[in-house]
């Protein structure tokens, strides 16, 4: 969990070397005083598309869907997410990511990343949820793909 406090501080680089397994770098957006969030986003998807492993990408993953929920100013949404992220970093959905980590997937990802960026600037909440489903479901299909008992659906 980030707090508001330590969200306040600015940006951080991302961490050299590997992170333990089972948890991740902490990336934190900066705050709409320091940057728009709209350039926030963009500096997420230009990490994501520079990142040349796989915890470079998964640091800036991270770092955009944290500016997402930034910008939904939503108290109730930060707060489920922390929880899905805190799942998302623990080792069976991390080893799930590992596995199916490939440059083709990440390149599908950055194309959701994107779609669903485009929607939130458009402020069209109907592409933006379709965009996300899409996404979520393209992870889903990914990460099944490598443990098929841990079939997740979002259609």
């Amino acid at each position: 969990m980030v707090s508001r406090r330590r969200l306040r501080s600015g940006t951080i680089p991302p961490r050299t070397g590997q992170p333990r397994r089972g948890t991740a770098p902490r990336p934190r957006v900066a705050l709409p005083q320091q940057i728009s969030l709209p350039q926030e986003m963009d500096r997420c998807l230009a990490g994501g598309d520079a990142a040349a492993s796989y915890d470079e990408f998964e640091f800036w993953d991270l770092a955009l869907h944290r500016c997402i929920m930034a910008a939904s100013h939503s108290p109730l949404l930060a707060a489920l997410y922390q929880d899905i992220e805190a799942a998302r970093h623990g080792y069976v959905w991390g080893d799930l990511k590992r596995r199916s980590s490939s440059r083709e997937n990440r390149e599908h990802y950055q194309a959701d990343h994107r779609a669903i960026v485009g929607a939130l600037r458009a402020r069209d909440s109907a592409r933006a949820v379709e965009a996300m489903r899409v996404h979520l479901a393209r992870v889903s299909g990914h990460l099944n793909a490598t443990d098929p008992a841990a079939v997740v659906t979002w259609r």
